[in-house]
């Protein structure tokens, strides 16, 4: 059998991968502006400079947990389709042996 790539989902068209994206960036932007903010703040920064901090760890957050929750979901996608793959084959070759049992009877 060849090793053919399957035709994956699309990670917008996947509706757990699709609201888990989302909810993981809003909880990674969330926590970089606390922790960021909150760091500024505490070791005596104005409060604008702690903002601005603060908007710009959020940002960096959101992208970086974006980057690397899209790049698990695609390893999580893959692995779906190679065993719906392998299921199938694993069916057909079932199938095959049991019309071959009933034929050769």
């Amino acid at each position: 059998m060849a090793s053919a790539k399957p035709p994956l989902v699309s990670i917008t068209e996947h509706p757990r991968a699709a609201a888990s994206i989302r909810t993981w960036k809003s909880y990674g932007a969330l926590g970089c502006f606390l922790v960021a903010g909150y760091a500024s703040y505490s070791q005596g920064l104005a409060l604008a400079d702690a903002g601005v901090r603060a908007l710009i760890a959020g940002c960096v957050g959101y992208l970086v947990v974006g980057f690397a929750v899209v790049g698990i979901w695609r390893h999580v996608l893959e692995m779906q389709a190679r065993t719906a793959v392998q299921r199938a084959h694993a069916a057909r070759l079932e199938a095959a042996q049991k019309r071959n049992e009933t034929d050769g009877s």
